[in-house]
């Protein structure tokens, strides 16, 4: 008898081998022999030897193979996420989480590059680096917009902001989630504006909302309009660094920082602010020489006692002799 099938089934008409050669034998013959009418005559009609039991017994095992692939495939995945859910990076405590977020940032959000373009601006006002690794999955989104620290600096430059394919008003809105997100955390400010820019006013109104939040300001291109800075006249409470590449029109803007530590400016003497210099305890001065050496040495008993005062100039242009 044949080896059984692995679903069970076996024709009752299923030949052994010695009658696979019986019939055989007979077929070498025009007329069947009398000697193997025997043979013949203890076979079952032709009709009842169609496989038609056999044809629902494959159906039957094809489902069955269609099954057992699907299940395979189940565990398959089923396998590959249990390894997904046990590997390092799932175990990592979220501090540490959210430390590697903050590397993850684009040189351009905190250093200034020459070679800044206007999407640059679109990706440095939405933080473009923090919506991607939110897609990753639920709990790096989770952990991305819900944690102040990573959105607490803010670089921006209105030279860009006509040449971006977003229109402005609607790269203010999607500034202002940004700074949101910041909720109470101090923030560190890095700032070009174009002379005279129309998006100038917009930025400024929108960063003094949170100039309680302010450590860290650097103005390095332009200048903001007269008036513009006058909502953060007395909510600099957290100011500790002011860094001014240009003028400032509104010169007392910075005189009430309870805890300004360190003012570094460029430029003319004349154009810099007041300050509560008592408080003062690195000041950095680089210009150029116009009319005198000395132009800004009467910084230096402004400068409180045991405080640090580091003055470059730039004689290059000034004759010798």
């Amino acid at each position: 008898m044949p080896q059984d099938s692995p679903s069970g089934f076996t024709s009752p008409f299923f030949p052994t081998t010695h009658d696979i050669e019986n019939v055989q034998n007979i077929m070498r013959y025009c007329i069947l022999p009398p000697r193997l009418r025997t043979v013949v005559s203890v076979a079952v009609a032709p009709d009842e030897l169609k496989p038609s039991g056999y044809d629902a017994e494959i159906a039957v095992v094809a489902k069955e193979l269609q099954r057992l692939r699907a299940e395979r495939a189940t565990l398959s995945r089923y396998a590959e996420n249990c390894c997904s859910v046990m590997a390092p990076v799932r175990r990592m405590p979220d501090e540490s989480l959210v430390e590697i977020f903050a590397f993850c940032h684009p040189l351009r959000l905190y250093d200034l590059m020459d070679n800044a373009t206007p999407k640059d601006e679109v990706h440095c006002a939405v933080h473009r680096h923090l919506l991607e690794l939110g897609k990753v999955c639920f709990h790096w989104y989770h952990l991305a917009m819900r944690t102040p620290k990573l959105w607490s600096k803010v670089s921006l430059n209105t030279y860009w902001w006509d040449k971006c394919d977003v229109p402005s008003r609607k790269l203010l809105d999607l500034l202002a989630p940004s700074l949101a997100r910041g909720r109470n955390h101090d923030l560190v400010l890095r700032l070009g504006f174009t002379h005279g820019g129309k998006f100038n006013n917009g930025v400024l109104e929108l960063l003094c909302r949170h100039a309680h939040r302010w450590r860290d300001v650097y103005i390095w291109a332009g200048c903001p309009s007269p008036g513009a800075l006058s909502n953060v006249i007395g909510n600099l409470d957290r100011l500790q660094a002011l860094k001014l590449d240009a003028s400032c029109p509104d010169i007392k803007a910075f005189q009430d920082a309870p805890v300004l530590r360190l003012f570094r400016f460029k430029g003319k003497f004349e154009d810099i602010p007041c300050l509560p210099w008592d408080q003062i305890q690195m000041c950095k001065h680089f210009g150029a020489v116009d009319n005198s050496y000395a132009l800004p040495l009467p910084l230096l008993p402004l400068a409180a006692k045991g405080s640090t005062f580091e003055l470059r100039m730039d004689l290059r242009n000034r004759p010798v002799g």
